[in-house]
């Protein structure tokens, strides 16, 4: 058995993974591995209590809103107390830390922290909780190689077809992903505040939204990986520096939301490429209390400039609105 193998090994809790083995739902394993996880201490009961605490920020009464917690756990995402060796990993991060979404990296850095193997599209992928969670239940799902984030619609949609009820979604490169040097997705089961009433079939743009997004909704598995995938593909087309957080989920029908970023936009409230899928869907986590009390103060109008400062208007991109608006994007792809 080879480092791989034997870091693989030791992560993989081998009960839970006879569970989803023997039929049961991912679901149900997935929220068991969460729960395991607190009671070890690898995920604080702290935190746990921390992020329960919600408040709703509206724009108006009764208007579009977005959630605000306090959630001091962000602040040490990717960051082990274990001093990091050199070697046994040849992979490195960035600072010439080593990447914390490998699983060998994970065995060594975070012994107790435990996953489960689950499908992809094509490759095994590992299903770990969120150790910095913004959920309760959250997790992260990694691949097993050491490779770029890339906005892989299959992997995506093979994942919420597992994970039934829950949302399954990914930051693009530069576009919040805390790790873009390995692929990864995150899964929750948590009604987010941009969720558009909006027809339950076919393509349209969510109203509510300070941003510009679209939400893609059908029956039928085939076409809404159609829809989904052009939709998403059309938008990227349109320059380099086009990026996205993609948000997919199966209840009954396949509902996704398309969040439309550009690195030529940049905002002052985070770092660059940031924020991530969790601010572009209203859920926003300052680490700090002060940080926290401004949030509070300066409410909407705050979090409409987070969104604004990182949505193109360029022609382009209105273009793209209009056609959607225009009721025309059942099944044209959109050109330039």
């Amino acid at each position: 058995m080879n480092e791989f193998e034997s870091s693989l090994t030791g992560i993989v809790d081998r009960a839970l993974q006879n569970r989803l083995r023997s039929g049961e739902s991912l679901a149900a394993v997935a929220a068991d591995l969460f729960c395991s996880q607190v009671d070890a201490g690898v995920i604080s009961t702290q935190v746990i209590d921390q992020i329960r605490i919600v408040e709703k920020i509206e724009s108006e009464p009764g208007g579009s809103f977005f959630l605000l917690q306090h959630n001091e756990a962000r602040q040490h995402r990717g960051v082990s107390d274990r001093v990091h060796p050199n070697p046994p990993f040849t992979i490195s991060f960035k600072g010439g830390m080593p990447c914390f979404c490998c699983p060998e990296v994970i065995h060594y850095q975070w012994p107790n922290e435990r996953g489960i193997l689950i499908r992809g599209a094509e490759n095994p992928l590992l299903l770990l909780p969120n150790i910095a969670p913004i959920f309760a239940p959250h997790f992260t799902i990694v691949s097993l190689d050491h490779r770029p984030q890339n906005m892989d619609l299959v992997d995506l949609v093979a994942v919420a077809k597992q994970f039934e009820g829950g949302w399954v979604v990914q930051n693009g490169p530069d576009a919040g992903a805390t790790n873009p040097f390995h692929y990864h997705l995150q899964a929750f089961f948590f009604d987010l505040p941009f969720e558009s009433d909006s027809e339950r079939y076919g393509v349209s743009v969510c109203k509510t939204h300070p941003g510009f997004v679209i939400k893609v909704t059908h029956s039928d598995l085939n076409r809404f990986t159609d829809y989904y995938r052009r939709w998403t593909e059309s938008y990227l087309n349109l320059s380099q520096t086009r990026r996205v957080n993609l948000f997919v989920r199966y209840n009954g029908i396949w509902e996704g939301y398309i969040a439309l970023r550009d690195t030529r936009y940049r905002t002052e409230l985070y770092r660059s490429g940031q924020p991530g899928y969790a601010e572009m869907a209203g859920i926003v986590s300052p680490s700090n209390p002060a940080g926290y009390a401004e949030w509070k103060l300066d409410g909407w109008a705050r979090y409409t400039r987070l969104v604004k400062e990182v949505t193109p208007s360029d022609a382009a991109t209105l273009n793209y609105i209009n056609l959607i608006d225009s009721g025309d994007a059942e099944y044209d792809s959109f050109e330039q």
